[in-house]
């Protein structure tokens, strides 16, 4: 049985019900109507009456103040101003630029590879959704199907990168999550190990 693409609409978790689709029902008529468009920050999609889509805006920086010191009136402010990057954020560091079978954007070419494999098998993914935790946190892959997260660590080699990783992987384990870790080791070779991490967690290829 075909697996039918998870909709780009940000919040989205329902399906777009054939594989060419990219829009569930709820939200492809607003597509054409014009009123749901791009997200420039990440790809998604949005309600058009917004500059980006709500998790864009949450990492937004406050508008500054409307007046000035001398009584001046400033400028209206745009909508939305996007946060400058951080430099522990590797999201703002790494653009999503690399642009995968179903027409996801990665930020690497091994999510890509990723993003691929799960579409070739029909599984339904969504790429980077924030985890159900208090901290801000975000995964690489989410499954609907089995309920299941997937990280790709690819730098273990540097200290930072390791830091990070260790604290994440806590995050999945205070919060019992189901996550499915991948390394260069498991990447190259998805096809002897991917069925087997998806059987664990009830999820068949077909």
């Amino acid at each position: 049985m075909t697996m039918p693409n998870l909709c780009q609409f940000w919040d989205c978790t329902e399906t777009t019900g054939r594989r060419n689709y990219f829009l569930c029902p709820n939200h492809y008529p607003g597509y054409q109507a014009g009123t749901i468009d791009k997200c420039p920050g990440c790809g998604s999609y949005k309600d058009a009456k917004f500059g980006v889509c709500f998790n864009c805006r949450r990492r937004s920086t406050a508008a500054p103040p409307v007046g000035s010191t001398d009584g001046a009136t400033s400028r209206p402010q745009s909508p939305v101003q996007v946060a400058e990057p951080q430099a522990d954020d590797p999201r703002q560091r790494y653009p999503a630029q690399y642009r995968t079978s179903d027409g996801h954007y990665v930020r690497s070419r091994a999510e890509a590879m990723i993003d691929d494999w799960l579409y070739n098998h029909h599984i339904a993914h969504a790429y980077e959704r924030k985890l159900p935790v208090a901290e801000d946190a975000i995964s690489d892959f989410y499954l609907p199907l089995g309920n299941v997260y997937i990280e790709f660590w690819g730098k273990e080699e540097d200290a930072d990168y390791a830091r990070r990783m260790r604290e994440k992987r806590e995050i999945y384990r205070r919060n019992g999550l189901r996550l499915i870790s991948l390394t260069d080791a498991e990447l190259y070779s998805l096809d002897d190990h991917m069925p087997r991490l998806l059987r664990d967690y009830g999820i068949g290829i077909v």
